[in-house]
């Protein structure tokens, strides 16, 4: 089920940025992203929130050694 709400986010998001390219009015300037800065921060706070989520999870559901 999760694998399939991940390919769901994936496609959804792929279509935003094709809708989004395509269309007068953005709802998102995806230009920003070619700034190296912009870029950097924005992966640097994706990683530093899915370890902040993520592990916490999966180390809450994950076997005992």
């Amino acid at each position: 089920m999760s694998w399939l709400l991940l390919l769901a986010r994936g496609v959804l998001f792929t279509l935003f940025v094709f809708v989004n390219k395509r269309v007068n009015s953005h709802l998102l300037n995806l230009a920003i992203f070619k700034e190296k800065t912009v870029c950097l921060a924005a992966l640097t706070y994706f990683f530093l929130q899915l370890v902040n989520i993520a592990v916490p999870v999966y180390a809450q559901y994950a076997p005992a050694a």
